[in-house]
């Protein structure tokens, strides 16, 4: 964690608080934390009881947060441009109308101990309609990497950030945020994801994967309900949205050798969401079909 806090404060912007919620961890934060006891910039707060992971990101910026405008900081990950923070607010001054700003980011596998760039968001903008960037989403060109989200607070508890306690959290939250809004990007890679096998992203739980669709469901919904998309186009953006999210962790199963839960996932999506499972099994024929064309060549 230490690294994580380290970079937020390395940040060269002036008025910068740095809230750091402990949500009752066992490992030592209240120690490390009396090492920033005269720093000024921090407001430590720990927390009697343990809420979990999502309830503790919805308690921080609910409740915690101060500023206008937020920017959610995993203790495994960490911001690796000092000026980043102070680029996106001038983003911001110079286009009010912004309710996000994010922008590229890198990924440190630690059993490897090796970097890599997450390889979207190409070509974009500085200045995006919120529309576009969902139905790139889905289509696997566009991510918004959450620790360089920094966005409108206000905004982010109208929609409802960090209410749905589902592994993609932080995607159902972003997702939420983009139709009908304006958002900002910057195009350099400014923080890391540490990759480890204790993300949350990880967990082979079917039944957390399934209650995961809700990173497809709720921002349809919005985009529907807002008019950012118009009710065939959502039906369309969740479902394919869905597929990405199906075919994402029957490839990890099969992978890691999980072939049984891969099978239990698709039966589970095949009764609930019977299109998404045809899907999914095209994209993958199709991605093997690929393959094999381009090994024989």
């Amino acid at each position: 964690m230490a690294k994580a806090l380290d970079s937020a404060l390395a940040q060269d912007y002036p008025n910068l608080e740095v809230v750091v919620s402990d949500d009752a961890s066992p490992d030592g934060t209240p120690e490390l934390m009396s090492l920033y006891a005269d720093e000024p910039r921090v407001r430590y707060l720990r927390s009697t009881s343990n809420r979990g992971r999502v309830a503790n990101y919805r308690h921080t910026l609910e409740t915690l947060a101060r500023g206008e405008y937020a920017l959610n900081l995993d203790g495994d990950d960490w911001l690796s441009d000092p000026t980043y923070v102070s680029a996106a607010v001038d983003l911001i001054t110079d286009n009010p109308e912004l309710s996000m700003v994010f922008a590229r980011s890198r990924v440190y596998d630690e059993e490897h101990d090796t970097y890599h760039e997450v390889p979207r968001n190409a070509a974009l903008a500085a200045v995006n309609e919120g529309a576009d960037l969902l139905r790139a989403y889905a289509d696997e060109t566009v991510s918004i990497p959450h620790m360089t989200a920094l966005y409108h607070r206000d905004s982010a508890l109208e929609v409802g950030f960090y209410e749905v306690d589902v592994l993609g959290t932080d995607s159902v939250a972003l997702l939420s945020l983009l139709p009908g809004r304006t958002v900002g990007f910057i195009d350099r890679a400014v923080g890391v994801w540490r990759k480890h096998a204790s993300n949350a992203t990880w967990s082979p739980n079917v039944a957390d994967r399934v209650r995961n669709y809700a990173i497809a469901d709720i921002p349809a919904a919005i985009a529907q309900r807002t008019g950012a998309l118009n009710q065939g186009d959502a039906m369309r953006w969740r479902r394919n949205m869905a597929a990405v999210l199906a075919q994402s962790f029957v490839e990890d199963c099969l992978v890691s050798g999980r072939v049984g839960t891969a099978a239990r996932f698709m039966l589970s999506t095949l009764w609930r969401r019977p299109a998404v499972s045809v899907l999914v099994v095209i994209r993958l024929v199709r991605k093997g079909m690929n393959r094999m064309s381009k090994e024989s060549r």
